[in-house]
């Protein structure tokens, strides 16, 4: 894992006590190296969509780190992100609570959203 996705998960773990317990959580339950990424990326974006149903902590630094990450020129970086946009669409879906998560995103970020639920139908 590059340093820029380590910073970009440190990032959302501390924009909100269930994203930090979210990393953890997926960190202790991967089985290596390689499955931890993408078990992390999951968990935080499946915990962001969980979050705004709970209607819990602000999650404005969430959302900006999201789509900071997107739009930035490392191509780890904004897979990365397009991970945890793809997990919070898609539990968004499941709890059809996807329009009130649709406007939360950024404006690129928030493009990736609609085309994912696009491909996903």
């Amino acid at each position: 894992m590059s340093a820029s996705v380590q910073r970009f998960i440190n990032r959302l773990a501390m924009s909100s006590a269930g994203m930090r317990a979210a990393r953890e959580h997926a960190g202790s339950a991967s089985v290596g190296g390689e499955a931890a990424l993408p078990l992390t990326l999951l968990a935080l974006g499946q915990r962001l969509a969980d979050d705004l149903v709970r209607g819990g902590e602000d999650d404005c630094a969430a959302f900006e780190a999201i789509e900071e990450a997107f739009i930035d020129d490392d191509p780890e970086l904004s897979e990365a992100s397009s991970r945890v946009i793809e997990a919070a669409v898609g539990r968004a879906v499941e709890r059809e609570t996807l329009p009130e998560l649709r406007v939360k995103f950024g404006e690129r970020s928030g493009e990736k959203a609609l085309t994912y639920v696009a491909l996903d139908r």
